[in-house]
């Protein structure tokens, strides 16, 4: 459990402060976290980052006052007030922050890992809270990590992974001249959705999920299928996990030899073995996207990330005619991707009803060098598999939701659904079913349905 042994402060003075509308991003972000209180604790980003030996706690602090000052987002706080009871976002100019700092002797990696998880669990997220809770873990009263606690509203994964390495450069003694300048900060973001530029990508948007969505209907899961779930019995949000050692290594083979990115591989599996279960031959699939396509949003460090529409007209083919049907519509994403919620839902769903009507799936891909395999679990053979059941998730607006980890040689897969809508035996079957195609794709063709 992680318990602070005392507080210290780290002042900052930035370049600038002011209010503005919080982005598309933000917003998206803030209606999912709406519907989900109290259960948010999950939508905490963590950060761990080694610190270097030989650092003072001092030099510790005056990195996390350089950060902040850097960055506009970690000292941001939310205010009421906004549009459509979406808060604002308020750049202070200047302040402290405060930073625990507990003595965690000398614990193995997981460990650490451990005490991160718990920091973020006990982290909330109410409208006026701070953008970020640091914490420095000492060994023998030396600082040995800084950890933080980020909230979704101020970074998604890339914005974390950014900060984590400008942190490692910094702790290292690096200068901070070194480091990327920056072009772009949320209340540069907030003015940028606003302007021309930003009303030409939202309409391109929307125009794009309205003919995506009259050419290929939602079709996953659309029916109850256990009428005696309506009532809200536990566990309503089952989830389950796959591990698998060595997938990622032929998905890899196979996305070379079709010429395609390893995300096209993971889409089509999965499209076709969801498919499968919903015993439809075409669907359309909500894909979280990084939207850093965008010169300024390649390093900015702000939650840019949401939802694009891959539509797929035909399911039938071999599984190497899906990826190569996937390919194109994943390099098209980025047209659908980045969206006022508002305008969206008012597309989505006129009659006005619902926080997030329609977008009640998702698939996420990511690729990331952390390890795929658990700690608890014993590593199988090359291209065997675990299958283990998870603790529910505690409360989600979905119907499902997958998602596709590797490290580029393993693979996890890990489903969560509405039981009314996907029920835990199916789960399992769809799972299997995505291992078993990114198994096999790297030898040999098959059907996708």
């Amino acid at each position: 459990m992680f318990e602070a042994d005392s507080t210290v402060e780290a002042p900052f003075t930035g370049a600038r402060g002011g209010r503005a509308t919080t982005t598309w991003g933000q917003r998206d972000t803030w209606l999912t976290l709406e519907a989900n209180r109290p259960h948010t604790a999950r939508f905490q980003v963590p950060l761990l980052v080694e610190v270097p030996a030989g650092r003072s706690l001092r030099d510790v602090l005056g990195v996390v006052s350089q950060v902040t000052e850097r960055h506009e987002g970690l000292r941001t706080v939310f205010v009421g007030g906004g549009d459509g009871g979406v808060p604002d976002q308020q750049v202070l100019r200047s302040g402290t922050l405060p930073v625990r700092v507990a003595e965690a002797g000398r614990p193995t990696a997981p460990e650490v890992t451990r005490l991160v998880a718990d920091l973020t669990a006990r982290a909330g997220t109410p409208p006026a809270d701070r953008a970020v809770d640091f914490a420095v873990l000492t060994r023998g009263g030396a600082p040995a990590w800084l950890v933080a606690s980020l909230s979704h509203l101020t970074v998604d994964a890339v914005a974390a992974d950014l900060l984590a390495q400008e942190c490692a450069h910094l702790l290292k003694g690096g200068d901070a001249a070194a480091l990327p300048p920056i072009v772009n900060q949320p209340l540069d973001h907030a003015a940028f959705e606003q302007s021309p530029r930003g009303r030409a990508i939202l309409d391109t948007a929307l125009a794009s999920w309205e003919k995506g969505l009259r050419e290929v209907p939602w079709s996953l899961f659309r029916t109850p299928v256990d009428a005696e779930a309506e009532a809200d019995t536990e566990p309503r949000y089952p989830c389950v996990s796959l591990y698998s050692k060595g997938t990622g290594t032929r998905v890899r083979k196979a996305a070379g030899a079709l010429g395609v990115s390893p995300s096209a591989v993971y889409l089509a599996a999965a499209a076709a073995a969801l498919g499968r279960a919903a015993e439809v031959e075409s669907c359309s699939l909500v894909i979280t996207c990084s939207n850093r396509w965008l010169p300024r949003t390649v390093g900015y460090l702000g939650c840019v990330a949401q939802q694009g529409l891959l539509t797929l007209p035909a399911l039938g083919h071999s599984l190497h005619g899906l990826v190569r049907e996937v390919w194109p519509r994943v390099l098209g994403l980025p047209r659908t991707s980045m969206w006022d919620p508002a305008s969206l839902y008012r597309l989505l769903c006129p009659s006005g009803q619902g926080t997030r009507p329609a977008l009640d799936q998702y698939v996420n891909v990511l690729q990331e060098p952390d390890p795929v395999f658990p700690e608890d679990i014993a590593e199988p053979a090359d291209g065997d598999f675990v299958l283990r059941e998870n603790p529910p998730i505690a409360s989600t607006l979905l119907r499902f939701g997958l998602n596709i980890r590797t490290d580029g040689g393993d693979v996890a897969i890990r489903f969560f659904s509405d039981r009314r809508y996907v029920p835990a035996h199916l789960q399992e079957q769809i799972v299997l079913n995505i291992h078993a195609l990114l198994r096999d794709c790297a030898d040999q063709d098959v059907r996708s349905l």
